[in-house]
This record gives C-alpha cells, structure tokens and sequence, in this order.
C-alpha cells in the first residue's frame, strides 16, 4: 500500500503544477479570472458544432472581459507576474481567434488558449467545477488540451468527425 501517494517533486513534468495553496480566491482575483470561463466555454462549444462565425462571437466576448479585469485585486507578486505573461499571451490567441472566420485557424489558436486558461485556472481558480480534457490526435496527431465544465469528451478540434476522441485528465 501507499504506493500512489505523490511526493511533492513528483509530476513536476508536462502536467500542470498542482496548486499547494488555496486558489488566490483571497484576493477577488478568482472572481476576475472566471469571467473569462464563460466566454471561453461558449467559443468551444461553437467549435464542436464547427461554428466559426459563433467562435467569432464568442472569442470577441472573451477579449471585452479579457480587456476589462482588474488585476489591482492580486495581491502576490508573483501572481502578478504570471498574471501579466498569461493575459499578453491569451491577448495574442484569442486576436488571432477573433479576426476572422477561418476554423482552421480558430483551432490552431484554441490550442495554446486553452493551455493558457488551464494554466490559469490552476492559479486562480473558478467558480465552478472545470476538467482540463485531452486529445491526443490534435493538432495533425502532437495532441491538444482543452478545459470542460463536464466530465466528458465533447471534442472542439474535430466537432462532429470525432466527438468524443480524448480523455478527462484533471478536476479543478
């Protein structure tokens, strides 16, 4: 027995660091960053149904919030800076998402804006239960992430050609 408690240098690879503190929810930035789930959620849904005006939509949605946060509510420097890195990078993806309706291109970006806003949820946390969900054929076969609020495979790389290709990895 005890063979699969995890030491604290364990998993420390690929996968994402597991929060040791209580999501920064002391600090109202919890709040701030789930105003970006919704919005997120709803451009994954328009690329499961392969929707790429509704992505469009969706994606200009989350730049408003994106645009509006207010990160005076972080209190520790070093979720500042990680704070600034991430928003200039979710900045840079979702543009790209917004800037026309091209699916190809939606995708491409939704890649690294989900690895973004997992990054996120992991340091700030969300008000509600998220599931960071993965496909390995991805990306021509290099395998994507993407966040859920269910604990299921509803695929927004591929829409209807593999709805359900991918496995839940992780509960936040």
């Amino acid at each position: 027995g005890g063979d699969n408690i995890m030491t604290e240098h364990e998993g420390h690879g690929e996968t994402f660091t597991p929060i040791s503190k209580e999501p920064t929810g002391e600090n109202g930035f919890r709040k701030e960053f789930d105003k970006l789930v919704a919005p997120y959620l709803k451009l994954s849904e328009a690329l499961v149904a392969s929707d790429a005006s509704g992505a469009l939509a969706s994606a200009n949605a989350f730049k408003k919030e994106l645009s509006g946060m207010n990160m005076e509510l972080i209190i520790d420097s070093e979720d500042e800076d990680k704070w600034v890195r991430l928003k200039k990078d979710l900045v840079s993806h979702i543009s790209e998402i917004a800037e026309k309706e091209d699916l190809k291109q939606q995708r491409a970006h939704f890649k690294p804006l989900s690895e973004l806003m997992i990054e996120g949820v992991g340091r700030f946390g969300a008000d509600q239960a998220l599931y960071s969900v993965y496909c390995p054929m991805a990306d021509n076969n290099s395998g994507g992430y993407w966040l859920s609020a269910r604990d299921e495979v509803i695929n927004p790389y591929f829409g209807k050609a593999m709805l359900n290709c991918g496995m839940v990895k992780q509960k936040f």
